[in-house]
């Protein structure tokens, strides 16, 4: 099975809310030699995208969109590196949704692409109030915070944020992504952000050449 094809019987599966037909679509992919990236870019996250389309058109309801995100989480939690990433790595990585974020797949999806980087990986998963993600910066030692927005609304939640993490942490290391900011670089920095990148290729290598 190739990717093209693995992604229409991805979505078609998430649309059916079939759990066994999607994990049986990713074990094909993976015995097809896709890596963990591939399936992620080019086969979770673009189905997770249209689902967010069908459900926004009235097309599929609430629910049917919540269960397509379960299926995604679970899958990821399956495949997913963070099982075998060190406690102690080179670089500790605090990834979380902000507050209010519902939408975490995006979010454990960074945190697998840091933990196949053999980072410590720090995973809050969604909704997480500002005085608790900078909180858990300081107490963990993290050097870089990640977040994931899908809805431009919770913007200025990741604003206080950051303005919260760095009291603590001067030094700390921001990095966002998510449809929230469209791809406009200006609005990340405008709410304090050292960097936005949307997806996960180059993830890793662009916040490792920040901290350089």
């Amino acid at each position: 099975m190739n990717v093209d094809q693995g992604l229409v019987d991805y979505q078609a599966a998430l649309q059916d809310g079939d759990a066994r037909a999607a994990h049986e679509v990713i074990d094909r992919l993976i015995d097809a030699g896709v890596s963990f990236d591939e399936l992620c870019e080019d086969v979770v996250r673009p189905a997770l995208y249209d689902i967010g389309e069908l459900w926004a058109s009235g097309e599929l309801t609430v629910a049917d969109e919540h269960v397509a995100t379960a299926i995604s989480d679970a899958i990821l939690a399956c495949i997913g590196p963070f099982s075998s990433a060190p406690l102690e790595g080179r670089y500790r990585v605090l990834v979380c949704c902000s507050d209010g974020e519902l939408h975490a797949v995006g979010a454990r999806m960074v945190g697998e692409t840091f933990a196949a980087a053999e980072w410590s990986v720090q995973y809050l998963g969604a909704s997480m109030p500002p005085a608790s993600v900078a909180s858990a910066v300081v107490e963990r030692r993290i050097d870089v915070l990640a977040m994931s927005t899908t809805m431009a609304g919770h913007l200025p939640g990741v604003a206080e944020t950051i303005s919260a993490a760095r009291e603590g942490a001067p030094d700390l290391r921001v990095v966002v992504g998510g449809q929230a900011y469209e791809g406009d670089h200006g609005r990340a920095r405008a709410i304090g952000a050292n960097l936005l990148h949307e997806g996960l290729r180059g993830l890793v290598e662009k916040v490792e050449g920040s901290l350089a």
